[in-house]
């Protein structure tokens, strides 16, 4: 692809698909990202699991899997979900995921304030109104859109603000997925696999699914996160890929993060084998370096022939 296709593609799952944390959301982007791998040719599968929570609520995780994902010997992983708005100062580190108590808290204060708000404004000044005017009156009708409001406000941040702009975190690693595929030639189809998946900045559930369903085959799996963050492309690994990774590029891939794969890409500073995602989380976080993407996709395209 050349730079003008990148930015298409940076427009498209930047922009148009940028938020992808909702159901509705997410499925917008799934169907996309569908089309753009069947215009390639590609086999496309889509794993779907609904969990449930205390037997109040459910959530619906979506994996889609490109290529013969059960037989590929080099298979890439990466999240598609964003994340929500971090409202207090906090680090994001690559191949963490989760929230901070911090933001967690903010966000249950944030609905417990609006919660009381709507039900202050609906019982201190509509409801002596409806007494005076009666149901079918203009108070009547306004109780109505403030309770239609609420309910839907509340429904929207009860899980916390969705973050509008998530360029690095993770739509770098999405457009850098595409872009390869897009270079395969027919014999390096088969061998390779791409799977794109649910929850990565939240539970992980996706991760597990992908596990479960591909088991313990004898797949290299390579893990992305935020590989445009900056220029410097960083592998934790512990295979030997000096071929690929300048020596001061290559980390230890530590046990703890041994569950996202055998190859860690991201890109920045590693400070105690650790890189901070500079903006993540953010409305900061909406600039995505063409080059970088270029970057990556060349050190992406050198490791699947060494491997």
């Amino acid at each position: 692809m050349n730079e003008i296709e990148i930015k298409d593609l940076i427009f498209s799952y930047g922009v148009l698909c940028g938020k992808r944390n909702s159901q509705k959301q997410r499925l917008k982007f799934l169907r996309v990202l569908k089309k753009q791998f069947d215009l390639l040719k590609f086999q496309v599968q889509i794993q779907k699991k609904s969990i449930s929570f205390m037997k109040m609520d459910s959530k619906n995780i979506y994996n889609m899997y490109i290529g013969d994902i059960k037989n590929a010997k080099i298979i890439i992983t990466s999240y598609f979900d964003t994340p929500i708005k971090s409202l207090w100062p906090s680090k994001q580190l690559a191949f963490e995921t989760g929230v901070s108590k911090a933001n967690v808290y903010i966000n249950m204060l944030l609905s417990l304030l609006f919660i009381g708000s709507s039900v202050g404004i609906i019982y201190f000044l509509l409801l002596p109104q409806l007494n005076n005017y009666g149901f079918v009156s203009l108070w009547g009708f306004l109780t109505i859109c403030i309770g239609l409001i609420s309910f839907f406000v509340i429904r929207q941040i009860r899980g916390g603000i969705i973050n509008r702009y998530n360029m690095v975190r993770n739509t770098s690693s999405i457009v850098s997925m595409i872009q390869l595929a897009s270079k395969l030639i027919e014999a390096e189809r088969k061998d390779i696999a791409f799977a794109f998946i649910d929850d990565g900045t939240g539970s992980e559930l996706g991760l597990k699914m992908l596990n479960e369903y591909i088991g313990k085959n004898n797949s290299t799996r390579v893990y992305l996160d935020s590989v445009s963050n900056d220029k410097n492309v960083q592998c934790f690994t512990n295979k030997d890929l000096k071929e690929v990774f300048d020596k001061e590029n290559i980390h230890p891939l530590l046990t703890t993060k041994k569950r996202y794969g055998d190859i860690l890409i991201s890109s920045g500073i590693v400070i105690d084998n650790n890189i901070e995602i500079k903006n993540a989380n953010t409305s900061k976080d909406k600039i995505l370096e063409v080059s970088y993407i270029d970057n990556i996709v060349i050190k992406l395209n050198e490791l699947i022939k060494v491997l």
